[in-house]
């Protein structure tokens, strides 16, 4: 995939950017592919041998969430840097299984940031994503190991963790009922709505609504929250994913659909994260998905065969050392309503949220 660099995005010589200096000044980046995007306080982000290399974990998030939070920064980094990353594979018809599974079960920034061997650099580590874990490794031996043969790794010689998606989300009220989502759906029923699609077209249609939970290890940090902690635990990148899927049945399979439509939610929500509710860290508070008035009177139109995606996210330091056995515990309610642009209003799904 190719994205156009915005006209506005100049670009000048070489040269370094000094500790007070804005970060990620397009305009001041080098010509070549090679060099420093940014000197700061914060660390160095840098280009080279076809991978980011960060020195410090602060500017790795930072340049993160730059890519989360400005569409402009992505279309340049993915125009100047796109051949060697995984942002460049997609769309490719000849995406291997190892890409396609990195690039379902990263959080969106990711494709920016990992090359097309799926890793970059933090600090003295060689950090790469793989079919079954995420590893890291001192630098200077990531080429002891063949990374496309994960099943012959000696996980004795680095560290391998668990990453991407997973389904363990429960209502905390209830800590026995698994939410009507995901992989669950089938099961607790709730989060699917079939009927017969009246106008421009008929036949039959299902929305679907699902939420979903990423897990990505950053590093390792000091708990914030005990500054009397003197000890570094590791550091999570947490995203919290909700979608809306309009599907239609063809020869008795569903299949996405491509009806213009709306989806207008309106949710409230909190989230903790531990392995017990009694137990557990808060991670979000009275969060919220739609306007920030308390009915939400705004559409949002959707297009295509595309989902509706929504993501939120959280950086979580797990103090009980135990991140990927921990339950995410939410609550929350309000609505998500689905309608197709111009079919028969009868056919509108407004679905109440308690959870």
């Amino acid at each position: 995939m190719k994205l156009k660099l915005f006209a506005t995005l100049g670009i000048c010589g070489m040269m370094l950017l000094s500790c007070n200096d804005e970060k990620f000044t397009e305009d001041r980046i080098a010509e070549g592919t090679e060099g420093v995007l940014s000197k700061t306080q914060s660390g160095t982000v840098e280009f080279k041998d076809g991978t980011f290399h960060f020195s410090t974990l602060t500017a790795f998030e930072e340049f993160s969430n730059k890519l989360l939070k400005e569409e402009a920064f992505r279309h340049f980094v993915a125009d100047k840097y796109g051949k060697d990353l995984l942002v460049g594979k997609i769309g490719d018809p000849n995406l291997s299984e190892k890409h396609r599974h990195i690039l379902g079960n990263v959080p969106s920034q990711y494709p920016f940031i990992l090359n097309n061997s799926g890793a970059y650099v933090l600090e003295d580590k060689y950090v790469v994503f793989g079919l079954q874990s995420q590893y890291v490794v001192d630098i200077n031996k990531k080429d002891q190991f063949d990374w496309n043969n994960e099943e012959n790794i000696d996980r004795s010689q680095l560290k391998a963790f668990r990453y991407g998606r997973r389904t363990g989300i429960i209502k905390a009220s209830n800590v026995n009922a698994r939410l009507d989502i995901g992989l669950n759906q089938k099961h607790t029923g709730g989060a699917q709505h079939e009927f017969t699609q009246q106008t421009p077209v008929s036949g039959a249609r299902k929305w679907v609504d699902e939420i979903d939970a990423l897990d990505i290890r950053l590093g390792t940090a000091r708990d914030p929250s005990r500054p009397w902690d003197l000890n570094f635990y590791d550091k999570w990148e947490c995203v919290l994913v909700f979608k809306a899927k309009l599907e239609y049945k063809s020869g008795g399979s569903w299949l996405p659909a491509g009806n213009n439509r709306t989806i207008t939610p309106d949710i409230l929500y909190s989230l903790t994260l531990g392995p017990s509710p009694t137990n557990a860290r808060t991670v979000a508070t009275n969060e919220r998905i739609g306007p920030v008035c308390c009915v939400s009177t705004t559409p949002v139109p959707v297009t295509g065969t595309t989902d509706w995606q929504f993501e939120k996210h959280y950086t979580y330091v797990d103090t009980f050392g135990q991140h990927v056995g921990s339950m995410w515990y939410l609550t929350g309610s309000g609505t998500i309503k689905h309608e197709i642009v111009g079919d028969n209003p009868s056919n509108i799904w407004i679905r109440s949220i308690a959870w």
